[in-house]
């Protein structure tokens, strides 16, 4: 079934807007080039607290909504069509057999100030970073690496590297298909030409962080944050909150020339009650919730009717679809039949309408979600309620 999000806020733009409810310590909110609002806090709450925000051990999307606005990658996803834009790499190219990617770095990013480094200053971002992370992703660690899988059996030299790591026994030269070439060149050979490589490249896995504080903090980067977003980690209180400051040396600009992030700060709490949270909304203390508790959402629609609300609210489709799944493997659910049968013996109009309270539309188009881009769902046929076709099955 397809779910989908209402989103209540003040504003839905994370990192340009600015809340009305400034917190007292911040910087008042100012107008730059463009007429574009700088400053504020932006204040949004979540269910469930994260596990990690190290790179690759972020296997969560609360951990992921947090450490994107730390780290960067070479590559990022665009927010509009899900196409693929330069990040830190500011260009690329892929050679003819398909099997080469050569990608060139941006100059003067910086790594945020730490303590790891000379006199805390944050020094600029190398291809030979990217190396270093990039191998320590195929190296083995069962508690801090989620992500061998993206260079596994496609990147030449990375499953020699994995299993020397294994055994205990680093390879001195590394993984043999990742070089820097120079600074800022890094190249990438794979093992067979691989067209959705650049996709997977824009996973958190393969964010940089710089050798000196993986040496400096082990384990304990799973909180302690050095990356080169538009944000660092300024206060973190576990299974409390977790405050996100302006990276003030931040490379990236907006079309006016005004430097980001907009905004001054962003705060995330954990509160794992969605009815309490939502009162907290109401009440000025959050920016943005999504999704409405069940309970609630009758009393919400009459108010916001009857232009009550001081807020907006936004409902739109997630990717995400929700299914049951058959278990094969024993004698019952082999047969072809008997699985059509429930297919076609389940009403998905009634759950999604009754049970769900049009929180989520039937999943009769296939198992991919119609919210994916260039998805044609007019194309696939799926199953619809036949109880007598059930029954005949």
């Amino acid at each position: 079934m397809k779910s989908t999000f209402t989103i209540i806020a003040l504003s839905i733009f994370i990192l340009i807007a600015c809340s009305p409810n400034e917190i007292k310590q911040t910087k008042e909110v100012r107008i730059a080039k463009g007429g574009v609002s700088l400053g504020g806090v932006f204040k949004i709450n979540e269910n469930e607290y994260f596990s990690s925000l190290y790179p690759h051990h972020v296997d969560e999307i609360i951990a992921q909504q947090i450490a994107s606005q730390v780290y960067e990658g070479l590559v990022k996803l665009s927010s509009k069509n899900l196409s693929v834009l330069p990040s830190l790499a500011e260009s690329w190219d892929i050679s003819n057999n398909g099997k080469t990617f050569t990608f060139h770095l941006r100059k003067g990013v910086r790594f945020h100030d730490d303590t790891c480094f000379d006199k805390g200053i944050g020094r600029e971002v190398t291809a030979q970073d990217y190396k270093y992370c990039f191998e320590k992703l195929c190296s083995h660690n069962e508690d801090m690496n989620s992500g061998f899988y993206i260079f596994q059996d496609r990147v030449v030299g990375a499953n020699a590297y994995y299993e020397s790591t294994y055994k205990g026994a680093p390879l001195a030269a590394g993984v043999s298909g990742i070089k820097a070439v120079d600074k800022y060149t890094l190249q990438i050979d794979l093992e067979y030409p691989f067209r959705g490589f650049l996709n997977m490249l824009t996973m958190p896995f393969t964010w940089v962080f710089p050798k000196e504080a993986d040496e400096k903090y082990g384990i304990d980067m799973r909180t302690h944050c050095v990356g080169t977003g538009p944000f660092y980690v300024k206060d973190l209180k576990h299974d409390e909150s977790v405050i996100l400051a302006r990276n003030e040396k931040y490379w990236g600009s907006d079309k006016h020339g005004n430097q980001l992030p907009y905004l001054d700060v962003v705060k995330f709490t954990f509160n794992k009650e969605k009815t309490a949270e939502f009162l907290e909304f109401k009440k000025g203390n959050l920016d943005i919730v999504t999704g409405v508790p069940l309970e609630m959402r009758d009393m919400l629609l009459q108010d916001f009717s009857t232009g009550n609300l001081q807020f907006n609210m936004n409902i739109t489709p997630i990717m995400s679809i929700s299914y049951y799944a058959f278990q094969t493997q024993g004698k019952l659910f082999r047969n072809k039949k008997l699985r059509q049968a429930f297919n076609y013996a389940i009403d998905r109009e009634k759950i999604a309408k009754f049970i769900l309270k049009d929180e989520a539309r039937p999943a009769i188009y296939g198992i991919v979600p119609p919210s994916f881009p260039g998805y044609k769902t007019e194309e696939v046929k799926g199953f619809t309620f036949h109880p007598d076709l059930a029954r005949k099955l």
